[in-house]
C-alpha cells in the first residue's frame, strides 16, 4: 500500500471513531411453496452517519447491476428500474436528530406462487415510535395492506400480484440518545500494531464485533462472551483494519488495528 492510499483510510476511519446510536428492526420475508421455503431477511435502520451511498461500515451490501434470472425471490430497497442497482438486508437511513420524522422503505419482491409470509419478533426500537407495512400503491392512512408493525402481529398473502409493499417508519430523533457522541465508550485495543490477534477489553458481552479491512468488506464476525474478547488475526494479511462493534444498547464504536 503506498502512503497516500493509506493515509486516506486512516482519516476515514478517524471520523468514524466516535460512539453512536443504530436504531435498526429486523423483518423476514418467507416465500412458502409446496417444496420448499425461500426466507430473505430485512432489516430497516437509521444511524446519525447514514449517508446517500451504500454504508459499507454500517452494514448495507451492494451486488453488481444484474437483471434477476427468472423465478428468483429476493427483496431489494429501491425504486424499480430497467436494471436491479442494489440489494441491502439492512437498509440504513439518516437520522435526524432533534426531530420526529416519518422514512419511507421500498420493498419489492418478486415471488411466482404459494404464499408470502411477512413477520418480525423484536419490539420496536426506543428511536422508533410507530412503523406500518404496506402496500406501495395507495396512500396512508388508506392503504388496502395496512399492517402495524407491533409483537404479536405479522402479514400473508397467497396473491403474487402483490410485489411492492412499504415500510412507514416514524422516527423521533428528539431524544438525547440520537447524539452520537452521548455515549462515550471505555473499550480499547491491545496490542496494536499486532502479529496474531489483539483483545478488546470493556467490551459488554453480547456485542457483535465485526472487522472490516481497507476496501471496506466484512471479512470476520464474532459476538463477544466476555469483556475481555480475543479476536484472532493470524489468518489475516498484513494490514490496516477496523474492529466495529456493534453493542446490546444500539451504539456502534470503531477501533483500528495494524495486522504487521
Amino acid at each position: 500500500m503506498n502512503k497516500l492510499a493509506f493515509v486516506g483510510v486512516l482519516s476515514f476511519v478517524m471520523v468514524y471513531s466516535a460512539a453512536s446510536q443504530l436504531v435498526e428492526f429486523p423483518m423476514t420475508f418467507v416465500n412458502v411453496l409446496p417444496t420448499e421455503r425461500k426466507a430473505f431477511n430485512f432489516t430497516f435502520a437509521a444511524h446519525p452517519r447514514a449517508t446517500a451511498d451504500v454504508d459499507t461500515l454500517l452494514g448495507e451490501r451492494e451486488i453488481p447491476s444484474i437483471p434477476p434470472p427468472a423465478g428468483v425471490y429476493f427483496v431489494y430497497t429501491v425504486p424499480p428500474s430497467v436494471e436491479y442497482l442494489w440489494l441491502s438486508p439492512k437498509d440504513i437511513r439518516k437520522m435526524k436528530a432533534g426531530v420526529r420524522f416519518r422514512e419511507d422503505y421500498d420493498v419489492n419482491i418478486l415471488w411466482t406462487g404459494g404464499k408470502l409470509e411477512v413477520s418480525w419478533k423484536s419490539p420496536l426500537p426506543e428511536l422508533v415510535d410507530s412503523a406500518y407495512l404496506v402496500d406501495a400503491l395507495t396512500d396512508f392512512p388508506d392503504n388496502f395492506i395496512k399492517v402495524k408493525i407491533e409483537p404479536g402481529t405479522s402479514f400473508t398473502t397467497d396473491n403474487p400480484a402483490i410485489t411492492r409493499l412499504k415500510l412507514l417508519v416514524w422516527y423521533n430523533g428528539t431524544t438525547t440518545g440520537v447524539n452520537e457522541d452521548a455515549v462515550p465508550s471505555n473499550i480499547s485495543l491491545h496490542p496494536n500494531p499486532t502479529t496474531d490477534g489483539f483483545f478488546l477489553d470493556e467490551v459488554e458481552p453480547g456485542s457483535i464485533i465485526s472487522m472490516i479491512d481497507v476496501q471496506g468488506a466484512f471479512v470476520a464476525k464474532t459476538e463477544a462472551t466476555s469483556p475481555r474478547q480475543w479476536i484472532d488475526l493470524s489468518s489475516f494479511a498484513s494490514g490496516l483494519y477496523v474492529a466495529v462493534v456493534l453493542q446490546p444498547n444500539g451504539t456502534v464504536v470503531h477501533r483500528t488495528v495494524v495486522r504487521q
